[in-house]
C-alpha cells in the first residue's frame, strides 16, 4: 500500500533535511514524530528483531566490524545462541573507545540506528536498546577516568534521549523501574511493556 503522502527518506531513522540558503537544515526527531503520528500506515512494515540488531550497528559503525568478528569467534561455537545483551555491552565498550580517541565520525549513524531500535523494533529489541546499549554505554563511560556518560547525550535523538534520562532517573532513585516516568495514558510504556 503506497503512502498517501511522502514518507521520510528511510523508515530506519531518517532525519528530514531540506536545502535552505544552500545549507542543509536538520530536523532532529522528524522521523520519530512521523512514525508516531502515522503508526497505522506502518502496520505492515516488519519490526527490527534481535537477529538484525548487530548487523545494523556494524553497518552504521564499520570500525567495529573486525572487533565484532573477533568477539563472535571468541565467545560462540557453531550453533550457539547469540546473546544480544552481551554483544551490545561489547559494542558499548567500542563506542567509549572511539569517544576516548575523539573519533565521533560514526556516531550520527550509530545513534540513528539506536533511535530506530527504540521506535521500529519489537519489544525485546526496544528493551535491549535501552538496557543493553544505552545503559551499557552509561556503565562503561562512568567507569573510565577519561570521560563521562553525559558526553554521549548530544548524539541521542528524541526517543533514545527519553530512555537515557529514564535510566539516569532510575539510578538516582527517582524511579522504581526504568520507564516509570514515561507512562502513556493507556498505562503502557513507550517500549510496549505494561507498567
Amino acid at each position: 500500500m503506497p503512502f498517501p503522502f511522502p514518507a521520510p527518506d528511510s523508515i530506519m531513522g531518517a532525519v528530514r533535511t531540506t536545502d535552505c540558503a544552500k545549507k542543509r537544515v536538520r530536523f532532529p526527531g522528524f522521523a520519530t514524530r512521523w512514525r508516531q503520528n502515522n503508526r497505522s500506515l506502518l502496520r505492515d512494515i516488519p519490526l527490527i528483531t534481535k537477529l538484525q540488531v548487530m548487523s545494523l550497528l556494524v553497518d552504521a559503525c564499520p570500525s567495529y566490524a573486525d572487533r565484532f568478528q573477533q568477539y563472535v569467534a571468541d565467545n560462540y561455537d557453531d550453533g550457539d545462541e547469540r546473546l544480544l545483551y552481551c554483544e551490545l555491552g561489547d559494542f558499548a565498550h567500542h563506542l567509549c573507545d572511539l569517544l576516548e580517541r575523539q573519533d565521533t565520525s560514526e556516531f550520527a549513524a550509530v545513534f540513528r540506528v539506536a533511535e530506530s531500535l527504540h521506535v521500529d523494533a519489537d519489544a525485546y529489541v526496544k528493551e535491549a536498546a535501552t538496557i543493553g546499549l544505552l545503559e551499557g554505554i552509561q556503565n562503561v563511560a562512568s567507569n573510565r577516568d577519561s570521560m563521562t556518560a553525559d558526553q554521549f547525550e548530544p548524539f541521542l535523538d528524541v526517543e533514545a534521549a527519553k530512555w537515557w534520562r529514564e535510566l539516569n532517573a532510575f539510578w538516582q532513585g527517582d524511579r522504581r523501574y526504568v520507564g516509570e516516568g514515561l507512562r502513556d495514558s493507556d498505562d503502557e510504556t513507550p517500549n510496549g511493556q505494561t507498567a
